[in-house]
């Protein structure tokens, strides 16, 4: 994955090994000014600190369908079925990309701001 501007992740839920994928994604934003937009489920409110990145804008919205990660607005991970049996596509298909960041966008417009002190 080449990112070198912006990462935005969608979270309906936390899917398993999100650990290496939020390693990977805090490594990136370590030696380079990429941002990152995190758009999670109202339901993970309680476990915003499993995911542990800091420097991510967040935004919590009520309901969302599917996730994945979109990076630089070229290339899309999409995730299909998180609950049961995950699965996901990747591709840098530039339609594909293009609607899954205006998809993104569209949600995280409408959702509500999130700071570190509302856990609780």
């Amino acid at each position: 994955v080449d990112c070198e501007k912006e990462i935005d992740i969608a979270l309906p839920m936390i899917p398993p090994r999100f650990e290496e994928i939020s390693a990977f994604i805090k490594n990136k934003v370590e030696f380079s000014p990429i941002k990152v937009r995190l758009l999670v489920s109202s339901s993970l409110k309680e476990e915003l600190s499993l995911i542990n990145m800091p420097d991510a804008e967040i935004h919590i919205v009520d309901k969302m369908f599917g996730g994945g990660i979109i990076c630089d607005k070229s290339e899309t991970l999409i995730l299909m079925s998180v609950e049961r049996s995950p699965m996901a596509i990747w591709t840098k298909h530039s339609a594909l990309a293009e609607i899954a960041s205006t998809y993104f966008d569209y949600i995280w417009n409408s959702a509500k701001p999130f700071k570190p002190h509302q856990a609780n």
